[in-house]
C-alpha cells in the first residue's frame, strides 16, 4: 500500500499542475514586491495602471507602513500581506537563515495568490528569494515572469558584507540566471538598461 502513494502524489501533483495552466485568465496578473507595501510607491502605480487597463491585480508585498488609500479603495486589487522577518539574530545568522524562511512563505503564498495569472510582475531588488520563487510558480503556472530592475541585488548585498564574499557571488550568479529566464524586462533607467544588456545579456 505504501509504496503507491508516490505515485498518487505525482499524480494529484500532475492534475493541479495541468489544471493551473488551464485556469489563467488574461485579465488577471500578479504583482509582487519583497518591501514594505507603503513605501513601494512603483509597485503601486503599476498595481493601479494595469487596473486602468481592467485586470485583476494579485498584489504581494511586506507589512510594514501604512497602506496608500488608492489601492485599499481600489476592488481591481487584492492585497496579501507578508509579515516582515524579525531583526533578532546576528547579522551574519540572519543572512542564512532569512531566505529559507522567506522562500517557504513566499512559495505558499505565490502558490495560493497566482493561481490562474498570465503574468507576475515583480520589482528588483530585492531580489532573493523572491526572484526564484517567482519563477517557479510562473514555470509551475505556464505564466510570464515579468522583472521591474531598479538595480542589481548583489550590490546591495555586498554593502553589508564586501564585493569578494561568497554570498555575493552565489547572489549575483542567482541573480543572473533568473534575470535571463524571465520573459520580459524593463528598467527604472536607460543606464541600468544598457548595463543589464551589455553585462549579462537581458534586455
Amino acid at each position: 500500500m505504501l509504496e503507491i502513494i508516490p505515485a498518487i502524489l505525482v499524480f494529484v501533483a500532475t492534475f493541479l499542475v495541468l489544471l493551473a495552466r488551464n485556469s489563467l485568465q488574461k485579465n488577471k496578473v500578479g504583482v509582487i514586491v519583497l518591501g514594505d507595501i507603503g513605501r513601494s510607491p512603483r509597485m503601486r502605480e503599476h498595481c493601479l495602471s494595469l487596473t486602468k487597463e481592467n485586470f485583476q491585480v494579485q498584489y504581494i508585498a511586506v507589512r510594514g507602513s501604512e497602506i496608500h488609500g488608492d489601492l485599499l479603495s481600489n476592488e481591481k486589487v487584492n492585497i496579501s500581506l507578508i509579515t516582515p522577518f524579525p531583526s533578532v539574530l546576528p547579522r551574519f545568522l540572519t543572512i542564512m537563515v532569512k531566505p529559507i524562511i522567506q522562500t517557504v512563505t513566499l512559495l505558499a503564498k505565490c502558490l495560493y495568490k497566482y493561481w490562474g495569472c498570465s503574468s507576475v510582475l515583480m520589482q528588483n531588488p530585492p531580489t532573493i528569494p523572491v526572484i526564484g520563487v517567482v519563477w517557479f510558480v510562473c514555470k509551475l503556472y505556464g505564466a510570464r515572469m515579468i522583472i521591474d530592475w531598479h538595480n542589481y541585488g548583489y550590490t546591495i548585498l555586498a554593502l553589508g558584507l564586501h564585493d569578494k564574499h561568497i554570498l555575493v557571488k552565489i547572489a549575483q550568479k542567482i541573480e543572473q540566471i533568473f534575470g535571463r529566464l524571465a520573459h520580459d524586462n524593463f528598467c527604472v533607467t536607460n543606464a541600468m538598461s544598457r548595463d543589464l544588456n551589455d553585462n549579462w545579456g537581458i534586455k
